[in-house]
């Protein structure tokens, strides 16, 4: 059986992980948001409502952030 080459299993290690790391981030804040029900305002205002937006900000910059950092060299021109 031949080996994969290098470049191309960095390439697909690198799509494996933006997809898992996207499905977690996705998971958490449904989960947190929607299931708990801090995402929803229902009558009165909660301590969790007022933390779980920062948190989503912040995470979803997080995210963003480790995208970029990750596929920034792959669309760099040789």
């Amino acid at each position: 059986m031949s080996e994969m080459e290098p470049e191309v299993k960095r390439f697909l290690t690198k799509i494996v992980w933006t997809i898992f790391w996207g499905l977690v981030w996705m998971t958490v804040n449904t989960l947190i948001g929607i299931k708990w029900g801090y995402a929803l305002f229902e009558g009165r205002y909660r301590i969790g409502n007022y933390l779980f937006y920062p948190w989503f900000v912040i995470s979803l910059t997080a995210l963003l952030r480790y995208y970029y950092i990750t596929w920034k060299d792959s669309f760099n021109a040789h």
